[in-house]
């Protein structure tokens, strides 16, 4: 017998030692006899289980990345942040810049905005010289365009494409809420030439349109992503009910908002149907006066390189990007827009379906609440710990009503995000699988009604995640480069990671009687309006939403029904 199957059966045996205690009376923990919480869910164990708990220990505090701990931070004369990172576990370097742009700063009219910049810096070929005079911002912010000084193409997307495949190379890109990114991935033995591509891609981009139907090559497109995706009754829930309770206008709202490779530029729909606005070069390049600017801007490099040598290399490449005369508008003049949803209610999008796709839920909070932990903690109890959550628990394991269900509860936005619930299930159990969700929401508000097993579970579930979220060097320079993007602590990680250590049980219950709100809740249904009308009249009136189609768009009387 090896050893690491000698080990394996002690491990099962004391498994199996335990559960043989469970035969017992069970006997509640110490704490516990206090704490029992709905239905002593989970509270009570066999006499050996404190024993198996104590074996595992307190989960540990990872290494947390920090600027000056193997991380340089350099600024250059024009604003540039440069972080180098070395990492010389394989012959590759990473490098991505990151600018402040994204589908928040962008109106209705504007967008896909982003995300068609980067695509077009991409695609569009490499011109001769800059494509418009960096100064010629107006006092609105917006760039002017001479079409005089337009840049002469050199180089074509499809020889970049065929220089960059040769090399090995990957060039992409990806605009997502609040910032876009423009990456490069080269050997390093081919680094030099893979970086002059990269360099003139972002400091000499020709914008012109791409061949018609000349599509990605191989080491070309990095970040980008494509394909339509279907439109059924969950995607037709979701995306109604941000409608509801954003505003129909709010960049939160939109469809398929979140963040996205090449979506909608040069017109027609973009990845999963959304449909973006249709763009023209002086656009793009107003676009890109506006957002890629040096003084908004930071580039990370990761791998295998010298420091020293790598900085005078960046410093030399990137002199000739000035510093623009106008300043860039500081992080908090980007205003967003109000929210202005809907008022609580059922609202019903009229689908003929056999199944009810359901979302029930409310505005949320965001990242500067204090408490953002505890919400996160409560709503791993309610329904967003998987298999382990209430949600989770009666809707699908004690009812069967359907496969997943669970909530979410996000905590990190710039604006408040959205508490929600859903579930998809049968037509005839739609009521039932609403009826159930309130039920866990209103029950989780109630004092004591959190055990200390759930609460265990789902404080250490997140601590122990800790361990592999600080693995890889350039996930954790590109973290950092993150919080100072966003204004926040660059400690922010360790202060979220001993906020968890020191929570409890009445933090979580404070969390949820303070955002949960039984009141304020949207309800909204994809279904079969006709055959779930009646079993859902006891949850209030009924407001019918007429179905979408792709990309946003209503359906016209009879389609999608």
């Amino acid at each position: 017998m090896n050893t690491s199957f000698g080990w394996g059966c002690a491990l099962l045996a004391s498994i199996a030692a335990s559960a043989s205690f469970a035969q017992d009376e069970p006997v509640p923990r110490t704490i516990e006899e206090t704490h029992v919480g709905r239905g002593e869910r989970g509270n009570r164990h066999g006499k050996g289980f404190d024993e198996v708990m104590r074996l595992k220990g307190e989960p540990l505090a990872p290494h947390f990345p920090r600027f000056g701990d193997g991380i340089e931070r350099h600024v250059l004369d024009n604003g540039l942040v440069v972080v180098l990172a070395q990492d010389k576990t394989l012959p590759l370097i990473e490098l991505e810049l990151t600018f402040r742009a994204g589908e928040v700063y962008e109106t209705e009219a504007q967008r896909g905005l982003g995300s068609a910049l980067v695509e077009r810096m991409r695609r569009g070929g490499i011109g001769a010289m800059r494509p418009t005079p960096l100064p010629a911002l107006t006092p609105e912010n917006e760039a002017t365009y001479d079409e005089d000084n337009a840049s002469e193409v050199v180089a074509d997307a499809k020889v970049v494409d065929e220089r960059l495949a040769a090399l090995a190379a990957q060039v992409g890109g990806r605009a997502g809420t609040e910032s876009a990114n423009f990456s490069l991935n080269a050997l390093s033995e081919h680094f030099d030439e893979s970086f002059a591509l990269f360099t003139q891609l972002v400091l000499q981009p020709a914008m012109v349109d791409p061949p018609e139907n000349d599509g990605p090559r191989g080491g070309g497109f990095g970040g980008f992503g494509g394909g339509r995706g279907g439109r059924g009754p969950q995607q037709q829930a979701s995306s109604e009910f941000r409608r509801i309770v954003y505003g129909e206008d709010h960049p939160l709202a939109r469809e398929g908002f979140g963040g996205r490779g090449l979506g909608g530029p040069v017109g027609g729909e973009g990845p999963g149907g959304r449909r973006g606005n249709r763009f023209d070069r002086a656009q793009l390049i107003d676009a890109y006066v506006r957002f890629v600017r040096p003084d908004q801007a930071y580039l990370m490099v990761v791998g295998d390189f010298e420091s020293t040598p790598m900085l005078e290399r960046i410093r030399t490449a990137f002199a000739s990007w000035p510093k623009p005369s106008v300043p860039a508008p500081a992080r908090e003049e980007r205003e967003l827009p109000p929210i202005a949803g809907k008022s609580p209610g059922i609202y019903v999008i009229d689908v003929k379906t056999p199944q009810s796709a359901i979302v029930i839920g409310h505005l949320g909070i965001d990242r500067g609440a204090p408490d953002r932990f505890a919400v996160a903690l409560m709503n791993d109890v309610l329904g967003g710990g998987s298999f382990t959550s209430r949600i989770t628990e009666r809707v699908r394991s004690d009812e069967g009503l359907a496969y997943s269900a669970g909530s979410s509860f996000p905590v990190d936005g710039r604006q408040p995000g959205l508490f929600q619930a859903s579930v998809q299930t049968k037509t005839e159990s739609t009521a039932r699988a609403i009826e159930l969700i309130l039920e866990e929401i209103r029950r989780i508000r109630e004092p004591g009604s959190i055990s200390t097993n759930e609460f265990a579970t789902a404080r250490e579930s997140r601590l122990y995640s800790f361990a592999l979220q600080f693995t890889d060097r350039g996930r954790n320079v590109a973290r950092l480069i993150q919080r100072e993007l966003e204004g926040r602590p660059i400690d922010l990680d360790e202060a979220e990671f001993k906020a968890l250590q020191s929570a409890t049980i009445a933090d979580l219950e404070a969390a949820a009687q303070k955002y949960l709100d039984p009141s304020k809740l949207v309800i909204c249904v994809a279904g079969d309006l006709e055959k779930i009308r009646d079993s859902l009249a006891p949850f209030g009136e009924i407001q019918v939403v007429p179905p979408r189609g792709r990309g946003g768009r209503r359906d016209p009387p009879g389609e999608g029904r």
